[in-house]
């Protein structure tokens, strides 16, 4: 059923389609709550909104200087809404992770923050009332300064190396580049003559990486796919090399490590290479703890989750999915303008 003073078609054929937007100034959201009391305590103590204009039924907050949000007592109002429930407020925030520790810190029961499909991070909670509150930001990795820094960093002359020499054991030509970003590896292994499949969440990134694909003539060597690192969308045993270059360490979980490193080892191939290059433990002082209950995931430099590995824990987690340690491991020294310390080696699927 149609609720009132909405319009069965849409305007296609009216006059006014194509007349100047309205000019709307703010805009207010009115949440109808039988926990009324708790709710507004929530927004208030938790949430941290500051409160505009209030009587003994409603309270607004402000949120930005063009957009309210009100808490009324709907055993109280005269006005119900006609929709019912089942909103959901979205708040973008600047700092997501500092905004997710604080909620845990005031003990709310917060999702874990997650990769959205389009390029930014959220994580969910629920008001008193029921309500579903979004908080989200814009990925670093969607940033046009950081994809525009990526789209110009030279392949890894190690990785790209050992894929020459790889390629001449005429063993097999897939390649699965896991966080494949603008292709600054994708792009020069299929211009090696590897058949390469990239894969990034970043719709920037992977933007970049078609142009460049596209602008060295090499669409039919490299394709792309947007998916997450612990769900990759691939048939079992179906590459030859598998390249993971600075993305594991972006696990925010030992499980989402994990898992991510089993989808890899599910991808490649009986004797598969595996180039792998990820943050090392020595990036942080000693006296450094793991984030409650993990083992080796830390609050990083920037202020986010992240994997840091010693490379006996490195070589235990991959022997663990079924990789074989092929060389022994380099350690990069972190340096000072805060580049993290790095662990790079090969390993083989077994």
């Amino acid at each position: 059923m149609t609720p009132p003073g909405f319009m069965q078609k849409p305007f296609l054929n009216s006059p006014f389609r194509n007349r100047k937007p309205m000019h709307i100034e703010t805009v207010n959201t009115i949440l109808y709550c039988e926990n009324w009391k708790e709710t507004v305590a929530f927004y208030r103590e938790i949430i941290g909104l500051k409160e505009n204009a209030s009587t003994d039924w409603m309270v607004e907050f402000l949120i930005t200087p063009q957009s309210c949000l009100s808490v009324a007592d709907a055993k109280r109002t005269t006005i119900l809404p006609n929709l019912g429930k089942g909103i959901t407020l979205t708040f973008k925030v600047v700092n997501l992770h500092e905004t997710w520790r604080l909620l845990k810190k005031r003990n709310m029961h917060v999702d874990p923050i997650r990769d959205c499909k389009m390029g930014g991070e959220a994580f969910f909670l629920r008001d008193p009332e029921g309500n579903r509150l979004e908080f989200w930001a814009d990925s670093p990795w969607s940033d046009p300064k950081m994809v525009a820094r990526l789209s110009s960093t030279p392949p890894n002359s190690v990785l790209m190396r050992f894929a020459e020499k790889e390629l001449q054991r005429k063993t097999g030509n897939r390649l699965l580049d896991i966080g494949c970003g603008a292709g600054c590896n994708a792009v020069p292994l299929a211009r090696a003559g590897w058949k390469v499949l990239g894969i990034d969440l970043s719709q920037p990134m992977l933007a970049a990486a078609q142009r460049r694909a596209g602008d060295g003539g090499l669409t039919e060597q490299l394709k792309l796919k947007t998916a997450p690192m612990d769900r990759l969308p691939v048939e079992d045993e179906g590459f030859d090399f598998i390249v993971a270059h600075g993305v594991w360490n972006l696990a925010r979980s030992a499980t989402e490590f994990r898992t991510a490193v089993h989808e890899a080892a599910r991808a490649a191939k009986p004797g598969a290479l595996l180039f792998i290059y990820t943050f090392s433990r020595s990036t942080l002082p000693p006296e450094a703890v793991p984030i409650v209950g993990e083992s080796f995931i830390f609050t990083g430099p920037s202020g986010k989750p992240a994997c840091f590995l010693t490379e006996e824990q490195l070589i235990k987690e991959l022997a663990e999915a079924g990789f074989a340690q092929e060389t022994p491991i380099t350690e990069y020294d972190a340096i000072p303008d805060g580049k993290p310390a790095i662990l790079e080696g090969i390993f083989r699927r077994q």
